[in-house]
């Protein structure tokens, strides 16, 4: 089946406002995660859309306008190896595999095909 394109995108934004930066990222509905990480860039996100052109336009138009963010850099994924939807309970500690709750992900929100629950 065909994979729905994705890109991670960095985000370089200003450290004082990462707070409403990354408010205003996770509102995107492009937007599948926001993650803060070390390094050079503050910021990476996950976005998918229905093609190569939509996710130009939402980082263009939504992403790198969004309130403290100075710079973008997109990478287009071309091939998924693995992928998480499938989270293996082997690799959890054995307090988070007691604890685990199955979740109705039809429910909690629709997750693009590459991130079916099941």
């Amino acid at each position: 089946r065909k994979r729905q394109p994705l890109a991670f995108v960095e985000v370089l934004c200003h450290p004082a406002g990462l707070g409403e930066t990354v408010d205003a990222l996770t509102v995107i509905p492009e937007v599948f995660s926001v993650h803060g990480t070390s390094g050079d860039r503050q910021v990476y996100v996950t976005v998918g859309a229905a093609s190569l052109a939509e996710i130009d336009r939402c980082v263009r138009s939504h992403i790198a306008t969004a309130p403290g963010v100075t710079t973008t850099r997109a990478h287009y994924v071309r091939r998924v190896f693995q992928e998480g939807g499938q989270w293996r309970l082997g690799f959890a500690s054995a307090n988070v595999r007691k604890s685990r709750v199955r979740v109705d992900c039809q429910r909690v929100s629709p997750l693009p095909a590459i991130f079916a629950c099941g």
